[in-house]
């Protein structure tokens, strides 16, 4: 069946079999990735929210690189940049080029992952990426830091590679194989390492790869008709506020309205105060005999 394979646009989580816990993160207090056990008490209010990740095809950077690079190479910052009509220029390019990944994306949506294909994981929750930093882990030295980022760009593309023998590159990854995930820019592994003080295993990029993760299916690509506009990155929104229509009410519809007898509207009450003034004022006009 076509739903055995991984798909491009699929809702998933990264389990680690080994520890009994799933990839995720908070993605707002922290950005900090890390592995929550199954035997955490938090763990079934927190995986929908904190490891519930989209299955992206590789972005294109390469405009948003040059921008990137003109503020360093100019000394601004953003706000201050905007003013130079060459920063300006880049930032339509840059605009350009995430409506592009974003029509690829629905073009592409749908499409069987295989070994060896770069992707990015986009946490549901956040719309950040999955990255690797290039900060030191917090409890080895000697592995760098993943974090969830939403200006990523490379440092967020991943390569799905076999853990097992079994499989090869080209082949269609299978849900819930055990994979390896290679950072692209770095060559580095992903890997659950120490315990962080929260009670959480933190998640690491090294060079061992002592870790097979499963890509494990939480809702497919095509569950429903939004599945396609998965909100990315970046990506600009207007909100609309929904105006509810008015209602009008009657006990019985259709049915004709007729004046109560015991109340008048308010111009036959005017109408009366009006004519009862008239009368009093002839009366006074009256001569006396």
């Amino acid at each position: 069946m076509s739903d055995d394979f991984l798909h491009i646009g699929d809702f998933i989580t990264v389990y680690d079999d080994v520890s009994d816990g799933y990839v995720g993160a908070h993605g707002i207090s922290s950005n900090q990735v890390a592995m929550r056990e199954v035997s955490d008490p938090l763990h079934p209010k927190l995986v929908a929210k904190e490891a519930v990740f989209v299955l992206l095809q590789q972005h294109n950077y390469a405009s948003y690189r040059q921008m990137r690079s003109f503020l360093e190479r100019e000394g601004l910052s953003a706000h201050a940049a905007m003013s130079d009509p060459r920063y300006r220029q880049l930032c339509d390019a840059v605009d350009s080029e995430r409506a592009h990944n974003r029509q690829e994306f629905n073009q592409t949506c749908g499409r069987e992952v295989r070994y060896g294909m770069i992707v990015q994981l986009q946490q549901e929750s956040s719309h950040k990426y999955l990255s690797v930093s290039r900060q030191p882990a917090e409890l080895n030295a000697d592995g760098r830091r993943v974090v969830l980022d939403a200006e990523a760009a490379e440092s967020a593309w991943v390569r799905i590679m076999p853990r097992l023998r079994v499989h090869s590159e080209g082949e269609k990854v299978h849900v819930g194989d055990p994979v390896t995930l290679e950072h692209v820019q770095s060559g580095l592994r992903l890997m659950v390492d120490q315990r962080l003080p929260d009670g959480r295993c933190e998640v690491i990029a090294t060079q061992q790869a002592l870790t097979g993760f499963k890509l494990n299916l939480f809702r497919l690509h095509d569950d429903d008709a939004s599945a396609h506009d998965t909100l990315l990155g970046s990506q600009p929104v207007r909100p609309v506020p929904k105006r509810k229509p008015p209602r009008h009410a009657s006990a019985h519809q259709g049915a004709p309205l007729h004046p109560s007898p015991h109340r008048c509207d308010s111009s036959t009450r005017r109408h009366q105060v009006i004519s009862a003034s008239t009368e009093s004022a002839s009366r006074r006009a009256l001569p006396r005999t």
